[in-house]
């Protein structure tokens, strides 16, 4: 993830992620997804048994729709990190 727009939609999306409720937030990933091209994959069948959201880079899954959305956003703020350290070094 080294294109700065796409570090850019991660802490848009990122923002409007912490200050959305559980409903706000899973339609907020769905359209993000839809207008951005990334994936997101619900359970089915004998195939999966997790939630996986890939969006801009970054790839979480859950047991649950919340707990992907959830874990999609602490890793694209531990990633927001890692760069913001990477660049101050």
């Amino acid at each position: 993830m080294t294109n700065s727009l796409q570090i850019t939609d991660v802490q848009r999306v990122a923002q409007s992620l912490r200050r959305a409720d559980a409903a706000t937030r899973a339609d907020l990933i769905a359209n993000e997804v839809i207008e951005t091209g990334g994936t997101y994959t619900e359970p089915k069948g004998d195939c999966s048994h997790v939630f996986e959201i890939h969006l801009h880079g970054i790839l979480a899954s859950g047991f649950s729709e919340d707990e992907a959305i959830q874990n999609w956003l602490c890793v694209a703020d531990r990633t927001m990190r890692a760069l913001s350290l990477g660049a101050q070094a």
